[in-house]
């Protein structure tokens, strides 16, 4: 790119420039260019520019000419904006003898100039560190005469330079560079107002006779370019800008004063867009001889020229692709004037030559990544215009036909093509075109093919370097079209066929029904037999019109509604002779919309009903195998929903679709296929509301298609329960429990896995001859209706586990359907804990043992429990006997605030070896009102009428489960009041029978079935104790009398009264078990716990004695009460001495201490005296 700089004159005295210091002066300042942060603040705008970096140009005074006023030059920086003098003088004589006449003549001439700046810059040589005293006071008057001598504004415009062995460094030039920058600013400054003020004039007179517009033109042009050079490009911008709009102006106004549009000259169709040098383009526009078509183009290139110095690649080439089309438009409406083919060679050139301007441009700059692309994309668009000037010429010279794609741009042509037009534009004389690229094809269509696919290629490059992608592929598709015209098709086709599916994902409909119907087409010109891949294609393209969108490309298709059907009865065809189903996702040909509340019982056999409507969306009949709505829960829990054979009319058809499984429950609507041959359509219900909701965004949630399928009381249903016996220790097992319901059963298979534990099937207890366990699968054959087969199932341990899950298959024949087999699969968690904690407190008391025994709940469930009894095994009782309170017969109910406690005494009547055994008989209150509210309706309603006895049932249920009122009457009377005003009573079933069953509930009830109570059993070993010891504190007020104080409930114990005490320890080895009973003695020590607040203690407090098997220590001690008042006696702490079992550890003995007079309390009483009290009687 052209760059102007802005000119300095540097001049001196012939005794300095012809002195070696000379040149070191001139490199010393040219070192310091370019000049950089210029502050510029024009009167006529707002805002201050600032110049980031200015060339400067250094001349000699003498090589510069001075222009009249009456020349426009073609910048304003092509004069001087600043005049430089430099002189070295120390002497102020010699400066007045000899210098200062030259530099007063430099003056005058300098002066003289309009808008130009001038500063005198004094070299002194003299060591500035040196002191300024005597003679050498004068070295600075050199300057200060300067100054006196020429500084007549008052503008200080003479520096000091002093000197260096090193003139480039810029610190000794700080000074001098920036009054430098001020006066070329006020230089600057003073041009740009004068220039403006002309453009003024001249703009204001355009409506008087005899204005030219090029005179305004090289005005402003030269402001513009003025605005260029001094790197305000900006401003250069908006006057080029400016311009083109008053030239537009111009011709609105038909004010031209220049002849021809357009006047070709030989090249023009070839000569580079943006070369300002290749005509005299200003010379023209002086002469007034310039063409609307050059002046035109020479604006575009210094507007392009700016652009390109701002780093505004990309809008430099918008800006050149959005003239070719617009301004080549124009042209075309003087192709009279033109030689033939001159638009198309001019635009096709001029593309081409302005992206290798462009690229030229963008070699020294660093691009990001979207400044990146969207440079790629505009040169994509460039080059895009320069092929499709190709598509013109082809169709001229019938190298390509007159249809899409390559007709897209040549609506103006005619589809009739003269067969003498192709000897028309091979012209070789002086108005022929110029491009070699063209002539070289003109009569070689293999050249014109490989230009073609050539250039076509480096846009779809740049084209997918910039991410657009939905152009680099049509591009593509232009390339396939070209092949088909060259009867290629096999590259053809391998193009239409790959295209689709990158037009897909960004939902370029028109162009994918396009490229689809081609492939097919192509696919038929070949003769290429139809395979999986052609199915694919005609679907895909039949998705397309179902979709009803873009179809405006078609326009080969006369009938589309004929063609679609011809199309779909192929494509079922071809289907029955491939191998294997083909699969098609969401493909629109039908809608099938599940009515998600119609989910109800098939009643007359097990399984569910569900309707949908089938929307053909083809406008033709279809044949079905069949159409399948899959429901799901879990992977293990899924219903599906099959029609038979049906045959769709276009349009809207309601089915009802059959799902042999009795699988109750809330499912959501998964899928649904449609199968038609070996053409399979499926719909993933899920995947389309995640679509829908993701194009909605955040905060947006679209519900699901829910539907319930109500519980069948009368189809199979296989069960799976923690066991009702839970032994603690022993054989862990689960329940299963199936019922055959309305069903004769011929065989039912069921198997049992499970991750967690190992499940024992042979292990299992027989109890139906109608079962058969095997190692891995339970058989159950001829079970009747109205069966229910109950047994447990052994496995291994889950003692670290809070649940097991439990997979479940049934599969399972009917006589009524004896082809049908029903499989089913459940997935179940079993928890491994019962809903009841049991704590435990042992107190033992001399040969007895009282356990007691805290039954809470862990759930918010109320637990009635009927029987709680310890057992001891059979080898252990005869010796020992266990009591229990008399008169436990009621059932007691455990809620979450009210735990139950259960004592029991024991006592020994010889050794027990086995542990003992807690059985804990209970159930849910849930459990037992269910079944009292089932039984008393099943006593109401008869069979025959099953669904009124689950439509009652589950209203009652729900209101108990809504109103808990009738709880605690129920527990109290085992009378069930329901809370009739929360029953949603049915219209179909009368009043009457609700009263009844009400009726009925009210009645005491007591547990009928006591088949299905929980027994919970815990297995306890029987408490042990090393020693037993009993303590007991005797006092006495008279040591001599033989009855204590605290046996008399009257005593009088004064308040500092001392009394004798006894403490009496007894030990016993009762309950230490055979082999610590025979222990002869124990080391033990006691302590009497001093409180000092109540009891001072005199005598021994601490000591060691000595325990065996049924004997007493005593201590005597004295006992004086510190206050009045009634509190216990002091407690007595005891510890014994470990043991060495021979093992070398020590093992401390148990221990329990029973102190007998913990319950007791003293009292005590003031001591009697007598008090003086003096009272002071005061006087009036």
């Amino acid at each position: 790119m052209h760059s102007q700089r802005a000119k300095v004159t540097l001049s001196g005295p012939p005794q300095l420039t012809t002195t070696d210091d000379w040149p070191q002066i001139w490199s010393g300042l040219s070192a310091q260019f370019p000049l950089r942060n210029l502050h510029w603040k024009p009167a006529s705008r707002t805002s201050i520019r600032t110049i980031q970096s200015l060339d400067i140009n250094l001349l000699a005074l003498e090589s510069v000419k001075d222009e009249s006023a009456s020349q426009i030059p073609t910048s304003l920086l092509d004069r001087p904006l600043i005049n430089v003098y430099v002189l070295i003088c120390e002497d102020i004589e010699t400066y007045k003898a000899s210098l200062r006449k030259h530099l007063k003549d430099w003056h005058s001439l300098v002066t003289q100039r309009k808008g130009q700046e001038w500063m005198v810059i004094s070299v002194s040589k003299t060591d500035n560190r040196q002191t300024q005293t005597g003679l050498l006071k004068m070295r600075g008057t050199v300057l200060d005469r300067i100054r006196a001598d020429f500084n007549s504004d008052k503008k200080d415009r003479c520096i000091q330079l002093s000197w260096a062995s090193d003139l480039k460094s810029p610190p000794i030039w700080a000074e001098i560079i920036s009054k430098m920058k001020d006066g070329i600013i006020v230089a600057f400054d003073q041009a740009v107002s004068q220039r403006e003020d002309e453009i003024k004039r001249s703009e204001l007179q355009r409506t008087m006779p005899g204005w030219n517009f090029c005179t305004f033109f090289i005005l402003k042009e030269s402001l513009a370019s003025s605005f260029e050079g001094a790197n305000l490009l900006e401003d250069s911008l908006l006057q080029y800008e400016e311009l083109e709009a008053s030239f537009f102006q111009v011709l609105k106004d038909r004010t031209l004063w220049f002849g021809k549009f357009v006047d070709p000259a030989p090249k023009d169709d070839s000569l580079p867009l943006l070369s300002i040098s290749k005509k005299p383009y200003r010379d023209m526009i002086l002469a007034n001889t310039i063409s609307v078509f050059d002046i035109r183009v020479y604006l575009l290139a210094k507007q392009l020229g700016v652009l390109g110095k701002m780093g505004r690649l990309s809008d430099a080439a918008r800006k050149a692709s959005l003239f070719l089309l617009t301004f080549g438009n124009r042209l075309r409406d003087f192709k009279t004037e033109l030689p033939d083919c001159f638009v198309e060679s001019w635009i096709y050139s001029s593309a081409l030559s302005a992206v290798d301007t462009l690229d030229d441009w963008a070699r020294n700059k660093e691009l990001d990544t979207i400044t990146s692309n969207q440079f790629n994309s505009a040169k994509g668009e460039l080059l895009f215009a320069s092929r499709n000037q190709l598509d013109r010429l082809g169709i001229r010279l019938n190298f390509l036909p007159f249809e899409p794609p390559f007709s897209n741009c040549a609506a103006d042509l005619s589809p009739e093509m003269d067969s003498n037009q192709e000897s028309s534009v091979i012209n070789h004389d002086s108005q022929s075109i110029s491009n070699t690229d063209i002539l070289g094809f003109l009569g070689n269509k293999a050249s014109f093919y490989d230009l073609y696919i050539r250039l076509t290629n480096r846009a779809i490059d740049l084209f997918a370097k910039s991410g657009r992608r939905k152009t680099a592929l049509k591009l593509h598709g232009s390339l396939a079209a070209l092949d088909s015209y060259r009867e290629r098709h096999g590259n053809a086709l391998q193009t239409y066929t790959s295209l689709p599916a990158h037009y897909a994902p960004h939902h370029w409909a028109s162009l994918e029904s396009y490229m689809l119907f081609q492939s097919i087409e192509t696919h038929t010109r070949m003769g290429k037999d139809r395979d999986r891949q052609w199915i694919h294609t005609a679907l895909n393209f039949v998705k397309a019109y179902v979709e009803k969108v873009a179809l405006d490309l078609l326009y080969e298709i006369k009938d589309m509604e004929l063609y679609v059907e011809q199309l779909v009865e192929s494509a079922i065809k071809v289907s029955n002779s491939v191998d294997g189903d083909l699969l098609f996702q969401d493909h629109p040909v039908f809608t099938i919309s599940p009515i998600v509340e119609s989910g109800r019982s098939a009643e007359t056999r097990d399984g569910y009903l569900l309707d949908v409507n089938v929307h053909n969306n083809l406008p033709c009949k279809l044949d079905l195998d069949k159409i399948s709505v899959v429901l799901t829960r879990t992977k293990a829990s899924e219903a599906e929903f099959i029609s038979d054979k049906i045959t769709l009319e276009p349009g809207t058809t309601m089915l009802t679709l059959f799902c042999p499984l009795p699988k109750p429950g809330t499912f959501l609507v998964g899928k649904s296929e449609a199968r038609m041959g070996r053409l399979v359509f499926h719909t993933s219900f899920n995947e389309k509301i995640k679509k829908r909701q993701d194009s909605l965004g955040l905060g947006q949630k679209l519900p699901h298609k829910i539907v319930k399928l109500p519980l069948d009381p009368r189809s199979v249903i296989l069960d799976l329960q923690q066991a009702l016996q839970v032994d603690i220790g022993g054989q862990a097992k689960f329940s299963l429990k199936l019922t055959s319901g309305r069903n004769h059963i011929s065989t039912a298979n069921i198997k049992l896995s499970s991750p967690d534990v190992i499940i024992n099937l042979e292990k299992c207890i027989k109890n139906n001859e109608s079962v058969t366990f095997f190692p891995d699968v339970i058989q159950i054959n001829n079970m009747t209706p109205g069966e229910v087969i109950h047994f447990d199932v052994p496995h291994s341990s889950s003692e670290k586990r809070e649940n097991i899950k439990i997979s479940t298959d049934i599969e399972y024949e009917t006589i009524a359907e004896p082809n049908l087999i029903r499989r089913m699969s459940f997935e179940k968690l079993i928890p491994t804990s019962v809903n009841i904690t049991v704590n435990i407190q042992d107190f033992f008391r001399g040969e007895s043992l009282l356990s007691k025994f805290t039954i809470s709940t862990i759930s918010y469930q109320h637990i009635r429990i009927s029987a709680v009894d310890l057992v001891a095994s059979d080898a252990d009782e005869p010796n020992l006997k266990i009591l229990k309170p008399e008169g436990f017969s009621n059932i007691v109910t455990v809620t979450p605030s009210q735990p139950a406690d259960f004592v029991f005494q024991l006592g020994l009547a010889g050794e027990v070896n086995d542990p003992l055994r807690l059985c804990i008989t209970y159930r849910l209150l849930r459990e037992e009102v269910e079944t009292l509210v089932t039984s008393r309706i099943h006593q109401t309603i008869p069979e025959s009428d099953w669904k009124q006895r689950e439509l009652v049932e589950s209203q009652i249920v729900q209101a108990l489960e809504i109103d808990s009122s009738w709880v605690e009457m129920y527990e109290m009377t085992g009378e069930l009041f329901v809370p009739t005003k929360s029953v949603e009573r049915s219209n179909i079933i009368p009043d009457e029978l609700y009263l009844q069953i009400f009726d009925k509930l009210q009645e005491a009830s007591s547990p009928e079935d006591t088949r299905f109570w929980r027994k919970f059993t815990i297995p306890l070993d029987l408490p042990r104790l090393d020693i037993l010891a009993t303590t007991h504190i005797d006092i006495r007020t008279n040591p001599f009398d033989k009855e204590s104080a605290n046996s008399k409930p009257y005593n009088t114990i004064y308040a500092g009264q001392p009394v004798s005490a006894t403490l009496s320890i007894n030990t016993s080895m009762y309950w230490a078990g055979q082999d610590k009973k025979n222990a002869k003695e124990y080391k033990m020590r006691f302590l009497l716990e001093e409180n000092i607040k109540d009891w001072l203690v005199s005598g021994q407090k601490r000591g060691d004695f000595v325990a065996k098997d049924g004997s007493t220590y005593t201590v005597h001690a004295t006992f004086m009460a510190l206050r009045n008042g009634e509190f216990p006696l002091p407690n007595v702490r005891l510890s014994a001495y470990p043991l060495d079992n021979g093992d070398g550890i020590p093992t401390p003995p148990s221990l329990e201490t029973y102190q007998e007079h913990a319950a007791k309390r003293v009292l005590v009483l003031p001591r009697g005296g007598r008090t003086t009290f003096f009272v002071n009687v005061g006087r009036d």
